[in-house]
């Protein structure tokens, strides 16, 4: 089967949800506010991937390479 390889000019933004150990203050005035959980340094190899035939979806595949 031939796969067309193409570049990606955006990725857009991936989202995940975290339990925030401890306290911490955020104002109740309805805004959206970022808090620093942790940080990671890490590599990733993204690819997203569709069969239009069968599933009009894209879907994201990722693979992480931690560094310590």
């Amino acid at each position: 089967m031939e796969q067309e390889v193409v570049n990606v000019s955006t990725k857009g933004n991936v989202a995940a949800t975290f339990r925030v150990p401890g306290l911490t203050s955020v104002p109740s005035d309805g805004g959206k506010y970022n808090v620093t959980i942790f940080q990671l340094k890490f590599d990733a190899n993204l690819l997203w991937y569709t069969i239009p035939k069968a599933d009009t979806r894209v879907h994201l595949k990722v693979r992480l390479f931690f560094k310590l």
